[in-house]
């Protein structure tokens, strides 16, 4: 990639596309509570592991005797930190 100036190199559009990702994460206090499913991650940043830190899809479950947040693909519950909405389905 050209340097704009010494030193500066522009962002690629992967970097750009995570920056942005990464600007959507909302407290999970502020996650709606009806139902609808959502992307929760813990704080820990650690992805790439079996961890609860990888994103999940999950819903709040009030009646959940173990904990309020319930994961989409096997029913675990988890203790997320952070949320955001899930992105609109591919077209085509």
């Amino acid at each position: 990639m050209t340097s704009i100036r010494s030193g500066i190199t522009p962002a690629s559009p992967d970097e750009i596309a995570r920056v942005d990702f990464m600007a959507c994460w909302q407290p999970i206090s502020t996650a709606p509570k009806d139902g609808t499913y959502v992307l929760v991650a813990t704080g820990s940043g650690d992805w790439g592991d079996e961890s609860e830190s990888n994103p999940h899809i999950a819903q709040y479950d009030p009646g959940a005797v173990t904990g309020d947040w319930r994961i989409q693909l096997d029913g675990q519950h988890i203790d997320p930190t952070h949320w955001m909405p899930l992105p609109a389905p591919p077209r085509d």
